[in-house]
């Protein structure tokens, strides 16, 4: 599609202007929308005002055809002061034409318009947008109502939930044209979780602790205390360097942020936790959340006789520290970690500047 259509409805729109035609059009992702001065929709009060609107058309040579009728249409019907909304599909200020299930399918393709269609975004694309996407009634026609039904469902105690269901509807709402204040249904946090970040003397001890069955659980505590992996990323890695007698090993592509090399911090762990050992970690038709949500019940869980007293992210974070007080470069440490500089200063601000304040005492304690 790419220049081609836009070029088109570059031309097209050079055409509309020249007739005097009071609407151009205009595309986003995969769809084609009309953009004009338009009367406020029924039940709005208030002057006319420029609008974007949703045609449900695709953004193809033969759907331009159909959207320039529609503008010609709507610019003559605003000139005899005949126009209603009735003539782009809209009954109301809250539904938009077309069934739940007809927008899901557009909000897919222009999900993956920006982005490859590889594993890893199949995996987001269902697990965090279809899966609530598919939680509205599919037969019913789009409604700002029904999104809010769906909202109002899901407590406020599943803070998760409720941020996925922002983030799926905020990109079916924009698809559609319709227009939603969905930051009401975030859950706020009211107090800060005090985060338990283990020493590695503790992160040691806790291994000799670990009573299982499977020693494939004690090579995983071992891998994301020593590399700093997210809990679901010990189930895609390559550890053939490892295994060989090196020290690397590589985040593969399914998985949060993608490919990355990593280093251990600290290097005797790797004998320590006896990682050049490596197991298939049991694996089921999970997404990746799922997997780190499993893993993460099994050491805390209450049945166990020795409960692990920090989250599997509390491991991820000591690394992190480690990092910065060993020296390595913050953009090398953001890079291993699979995040932004941006993301991880902001993360790690705090023990940033604990490590640059007691930098600047120990330059002026050696000047003494």
């Amino acid at each position: 599609m790419g220049e081609t259509i836009d070029s088109l409805i570059e031309s097209t729109n050079h055409d509309l202007r020249q007739l005097n035609c009071r609407c151009t059009i205009l595309r986003r992702g995969n769809y084609l929308s009309l953009r004009g001065t338009l009367p406020p929709k029924p039940g709005k009060a208030g002057k006319s005002h420029q609008q974007i609107i949703a045609l449900g058309l695709k953004a193809t040579p033969y759907g331009l055809r159909s959207a320039v009728a529609k503008a010609k249409a709507v610019s003559v019907a605003l000139d005899s002061n005949s126009f209603d909304w009735g003539l782009l599909g809209v009954e109301d200020d809250t539904t938009i034409a077309g069934t739940v299930a007809d927008w899901i399918k557009k909000a897919e393709e222009e999900y993956f318009t920006s982005r490859d269609r590889t594993k890893k975004t199949e995996t987001t694309w269902r697990g965090h947008y279809l899966s609530m996407m598919q939680r509205l009634p599919q037969d019913e026609p789009l409604a700002v109502k029904l999104i809010e039904t769906l909202g109002k469902s899901i407590p406020a105690r599943q803070a998760s939930n409720r941020e996925d269901f922002c983030i799926a509807m905020g990109h079916l709402c924009k698809v559609a044209g319709l227009s939603m204040d969905l930051s009401k249904f975030r859950v706020k946090s009211t107090r800060k979780t005090e985060l338990i970040i283990p020493t590695d003397d503790q992160i040691v001890e806790f291994y000799g602790q670990i009573q299982d069955k499977q020693p494939e659980w004690l090579w995983y505590y071992g891998m994301v205390a020593t590399y700093g992996l997210r809990p679901h990323e010990p189930w895609h890695l390559d550890t053939r360097d490892l295994e060989k007698g090196g020290i690397t090993i590589r985040v593969l592509e399914n998985t949060k942020t993608g490919k990355r090399q990593v280093w251990p911090f600290r290097e005797e762990w790797i004998e320590v936790f006896n990682l050049r050992q490596t197991y298939k970690l049991p694996i089921h038709d999970y997404t990746n959340k799922q997997l780190g949500k499993k893993a993460g019940e099994r050491f805390r869980a209450p049945s166990r006789k020795v409960i692990m007293p920090w989250t599997l992210y509390s491991l991820r974070h000591a690394w992190a520290i480690r990092t910065l007080r060993m020296g390595m470069p913050v953009e090398l440490a953001a890079r291993q970690m699979g995040h932004s500089v941006a993301v991880h200063t902001k993360t790690y601000h705090h023990w940033i500047s604990e490590v640059e304040q007691q930098e600047i005492y120990e330059k002026i304690m050696k000047k003494q």
